[in-house]
């Protein structure tokens, strides 16, 4: 049975009767064929209408529409509402959601309006034409003219001539045809690709319109109506050129939005919102040349990092590496020697604060910092490691850097000693302290979830490395 699409005559009824000419149902929607609809099915680019069939009591959002061959199929919801649903011949209401059918009516005007001022001005044929969510596209083929492409500037010239077309006001008329040869004497701006049951769209008088193209969607009487066109952006697109835009209230409501965000910018900059690029070009340069301030002050300071922890590195070398007995079973390091007899004569198994501190400095020196970011200490670590050739103050050491504010632990040493393989270390703390990273045996980046871990992983490898180096007592 053939749908009489009560829509085609008149694109503003918004309610209307009509029967029942089929219903299939499954556990979560049913189909249903109606004698007469003012839905528009899904077609020609654009979105079908929503709304609601009413039966008795009851309410049904439609969240379907499309055509199977003569017929327009309506799929409504039913999971939410399972009440008795009308039997073939029932009298129903429909009532559609007029907001979403005027949208789609501005929006498909207007992209008429549009391809039909840029084939005459251009030459360029519509190839492609989708309406989204956000935003209208259409592909514009300039193969048959004397263009290679669209730029902005001919975009700009289209837009205000699409919205000359909108503000006079031109008429808009659909025509319909059985046949090819009834609608081929019209003025189209693309050959018909259908022998029958043509709709034609002219905007403007017949005789020099601003655009006649077959199309089977929705549209105003006036071009007036769109209110608005607005091309937001141009891009190549498999040979052709692709337009990004809106028409409408949609156009009108993304102005707003844009206009309001100068506006804010401008009472930020205390500026016009004509003058805008210029005060941000002026902040751009004043930004630029505090990074580059900036930049240098780190650099400073990074650099002054690297010379104090070489500085600390040499002196504990010189006071630990190696030290000769003296004949009488002491180091030649008199504030070691002191703490580690003491520790010896009492025979406690609890060292003194003073010597534990030692220890640990000497097994792991720990260089904690809250004012570089992580990125900062792999600098410092960088050029460490550049110097180390010269210094030797990685050798024979593990180094741990801390970078407070992200606890991070950048760990560097030799490689030369399972207590200083990195790499070993990162694993250690990964089950142990919860911390995430690894790295080489020589370098290592580790982060911790909060400080507590990331202080007990420090003391764990300092009291391991301390074990492993502190000369033993003999009673």
């Amino acid at each position: 049975m053939i749908t009489n699409k009560i829509f085609q005559k008149n694109p503003y009824l918004k309610t209307l009767e009509s029967s029942v000419s089929s219903l299939n149902c499954d556990k979560k929607t049913a189909k249903l064929i109606l004698t007469d609809t003012i839905f528009f099915p899904t077609g020609g680019g654009q979105s079908c209408d929503k709304g609601f069939i009413k039966f008795n009591e009851n309410k049904y959002p439609v969240i379907d529409v499309y055509e199977a061959g003569k017929e327009v199929v309506h799929v409504i919801s039913i999971e939410k509402n399972r009440g008795k649903l009308p039997e073939e011949g029932a009298k129903i209401a429909l009532e559609i959601d007029w907001k979403h059918r005027f949208d789609n009516m501005q929006r498909h005007c207007g992209e008429h309006i549009l391809s039909g001022v840029i084939y005459k001005l251009f030459q360029g044929t519509n190839k492609g034409f989708h309406m989204g969510e956000e935003y209208i596209t259409i592909d514009i083929d300039f193969s048959q003219s004397d263009y290679s492409k669209l730029t902005w500037q001919m975009a700009e010239k289209a837009e205000l001539e699409a919205n000359k077309v909108i503000w006079k006001g031109a008429s808009v008329h659909t025509d319909y045809f059985d046949n090819r040869e009834l609608a081929s004497g019209l003025p189209l701006r693309k050959p018909l690709a259908f022998d029958e049951d043509i709709s034609i769209v002219t905007i403007g008088d017949f005789s020099e319109p601003d655009d006649c193209v077959a199309c089977c969607g929705t549209h105003p009487r006036f071009a007036s109506e769109v209110g608005l066109l607005k091309i937001y952006k141009i891009e190549s697109n498999k040979g052709m050129s692709r337009i990004y835009f809106e028409a409408g209230n949609r156009a009108f409501n993304t102005y707003q939005k844009q206009f309001n965000t100068l506006y804010d910018m401008s009472l930020r900059l205390s500026t016009s919102t004509t003058d805008i690029a210029n005060a941000y070009e002026s902040q751009l340069s004043y930004i630029n040349e505090l990074k580059k301030q900036l930049s240098n002050f780190r650099g400073s300071a990074i650099n002054h990092a690297v010379q104090e922890i070489v500085s600390k590195l040499a002196k504990k070398n010189n006071s630990s590496d190696n030290p000769k007995d003296d004949g009488c079973g002491n180091l030649k390091n008199d504030g070691y020697n002191n703490l580690k007899n003491e520790a010896c004569n009492t025979q406690s198994k609890e060292k003194s604060n003073a010597a534990e501190q030692l220890e640990t400095e000497s097994a792991v020196p720990v260089f904690s910092y809250t004012e570089f970011a992580v990125d900062d200490i792999l600098n410092i670590s960088k050029k460490l490691f550049m110097l180390d050739k010269d210094t030797a103050c990685i050798k024979n050491n593990l180094i741990s850097m801390v970078c407070a504010s992200e606890n991070t632990v950048i760990l560097l040493s030799d490689g030369s000693k399972d207590t200083r393989n990195c790499a070993k270390l990162a694993e250690l703390a990964r089950e142990k302290f919860q911390g995430k990273g690894g790295g080489k045996p020589v370098s290592a980046r580790i982060y911790f979830p909060d400080r507590n871990n990331l202080d007990k992983f420090i003391k764990y490898i300092s009291q391991s490395s301390t074990k492993n180096t502190t000369t033993k007592c003999n009673n």
